[in-house]
């Protein structure tokens, strides 16, 4: 799609590609806005393009883009793709965009987007880099419903696509479930990896010549790999403890019925069965996305392919392969080469540090804790030897429960730089923390978003941290002031994401809620700095900031809720010092 009438900084294309195997619809890549630099914080987040999928038979042709049905997309790509140039601003990872009262269409109740990572095409599809060496950031439009971006906006984005189907995130349907209102009948779970009920309903509709228990082979196999591999999660063993060891020790090999029978497993591949080695591999081969590159299913797939050297079967021939001792040895293998692979990735190769504990001094002082056993410390208390000063729990990431317990431990002197700094901590078993500090054990049993620090006396006490009322005030002056001194300083690195909050409010609403906003006789003869007087406080909390492990508050600054959705977001750190500003609708 060329762009024939010129727009303003850049001249801007869509590039089209048609329906293809693996990706049957069509992609649509904005081709010019990765030659502005935005005004992002990160010279490497600075240059961007922008996709989105459409199913393959969307009507592309010109003569279809007067009818808003088929535009739509199409239009969101362009003023997209200059909303930085105009506001000088940025668009990256994770934020979200527009949010208005009106839909995207009216055959659509779409109204706002949010930008990923086209996961779908695999990691290398996310970034391009120059010939001088900047990258050019990729990113995958998704249309959003009014209730999921107010789901991010008061969680994060990690917790709202946990809510979603791959299938719901990888083409726009103007007409697909909401996954907030519709969570229910969705009923989707973000760590199930495989469930028979699938492949049970092909032997059933498709009334195939085989037992029923068919459906369960290739589940089978992977769980006795695992288990056979020492990659089961604690919680796990705690309830079938004797099925691994009978299992480990040659008693027992088939585990369809154990899959199909069980109250817990329900005949399900589940995320949080396995321990964190467990886990990472399997989220990169065996949880059935697209962007993993090497996907268990296709390799069971291949193998009844390679069985039964042609295509009698069609898709169905892994149902058919019998079921024996070679048919796992061989697979095992397969497995045990991926496994060998995932492990040799960089990213898996962590820094070897010498601990203030060696190994075999550790003794096992949790014989009776059924959790999960992972856990975060910073080098000051595994490697230096202090005693633990600070610990919190957060609740871990969908299909990480089974390993991680959630706890993070600090000597309680850690500045902000030194947390910035991921190699400065590393994942324990909490046995291993218990040993060099056996004063944590009564404290592990605590729930999610406990935060504790050590007083002189030794003993532990909850943080005190919050943010009273009188100190808010006091911060949502600062933050005022802050916003006035930006707006008197245009090359402030916020100037242009402030100011187009201002001119937007006073100079594109209609006239009557500009007046409802600013009760004065002339609203447009506000200045910007005039108006940040005007702010309202709607929101104001605390987070550990996951990334940095350190604490933030976030202040959420608009002019009247009842009347505009659009909100100035303050970030502070905990220091009280302003770190951030964003603007969210």
């Amino acid at each position: 799609m060329h762009e024939t009438v010129p727009g303003e900084y850049v001249h801007l294309d869509i590039c089209v590609i048609p329906p293809r195997e693996d990706h049957n619809y069509y992609t649509l890549v904005t081709m010019g806005m990765g030659a502005y630099t935005m005004n992002a914080p990160e010279k490497d987040e600075a240059r961007a393009e922008l996709l989105i999928n459409l199913p393959p038979d969307w009507n592309l042709d010109e003569d279809a883009w007067e009818d808003e049905h088929w535009f739509w997309p199409v239009g969101i790509l362009k003023a997209l793709a200059r909303y930085p140039m105009l506001h000088n601003t940025w668009l990256g990872w994770g934020h979200t965009v527009y949010g208005s009262e009106d839909s995207h269409a009216d055959n659509t109740k779409l109204c706002g987007v949010v930008l990923l990572s086209p996961g779908v095409f695999g990691d290398p599809a996310s970034v391009c880099t120059l010939p001088n060496g900047e990258p050019v950031n990729f990113y995958q439009v998704i249309p959003l419903y009014r209730e999921e971006i107010k789901f991010k906006r008061e969680h994060d984005v990690d917790r709202l696509l946990e809510k979603f189907p791959d299938e719901l995130l990888e083409v726009i349907d103007p007409a697909r479930p909401n996954v907030i209102t519709d969570a229910e009948a969705i009923a989707y779970d973000d760590a199930l990896m495989d469930e028979a009920k699938t492949h049970l309903a092909v032997i059933r509709d498709k009334q195939l010549p085989v037992e029923e228990l068919a459906a369960y082979n290739h589940m089978a196999i992977y769980l006795r790999w695992c288990m056979e591999h020492d990659r089961m999660s604690n919680p796990f063993l705690a309830e079938h403890k004797d099925v691994v060891e009978a299992v480990k020790g040659g008693q027992f090999s088939d585990l369809r019925v154990f899959l199909r029978d069980s109250e817990d497993l329900r005949g399900r591949l589940h995320l949080t069965w396995f321990d964190r080695e467990g886990t990472e591999f399997a989220r990169w081969y065996s949880w059935g996305s697209k962007a993993t590159p090497y996907n268990y299913n296709k390799d069971i797939a291949a193998h009844a392919r390679a069985y039964f050297g042609d295509d009698r079967h069609g898709g169905e021939a892994y149902l058919f392969v019998p079921w024996d001792e070679r048919y796992y040895q061989e697979m095992a293998e397969i497995i045990s080469r991926r496994f060998a692979q995932w492990e040799a990735l960089e990213e898996n190769q962590e820094p070897r540090k010498t601990l203030c504990i060696r190994p075999e001094d550790i003794r096992p002082l949790l014989p009776d804790w059924n959790g999960p056993r992972g856990c975060f410390a910073s080098d000051r208390v595994m490697v230096d030897g202090c005693k633990v000063g600070e610990l919190y729990r957060l609740e871990p990431d969908r299909g990480d429960e089974g390993w991680d317990s959630g706890w993070n431990f600090l000597a309680g002197d850690e500045d902000e730089e030194y947390c910035d700094d991921s190699r400065h901590f590393s994942i324990y078993d909490l046995n291993t923390l218990c040993n060099h500090d056996p004063d944590i054990i009564p404290l592990l049993g605590m729930p999610y978003g406990t935060w504790l620090e050590r007083g002189e006396d030794g003993q532990f006490y909850e943080a005190e941290d919050e943010a009273g009322e009188d100190e808010v005030e006091g911060l949502e002056e600062k933050a005022k002031e802050f916003v006035k001194d930006v707006l008197a300083d245009d090359t402030s690195e916020y100037y242009g994401i402030v100011s187009y909050f201002m001119e937007f409010h006073r100079d594109d609403l209609p006239e009557n809620m500009v007046k409802a906003l600013f009760p004065v006789e002339n609203p447009s003869a506000l200045t910007l700095t005039e108006m940040a007087d005007y702010l309202q406080l709607k929101r104001f909390g605390s987070f550990l900031d996951e990334e940095t492990e350190e604490q933030r508050f976030i202040m959420d600054l608009t002019f009247d809720p009842e009347i505009t959705n659009e909100l100035l977001v303050i970030y502070f750190n905990a220091d009280r010092q302003i770190v951030n500003i964003s603007h969210e609708s």
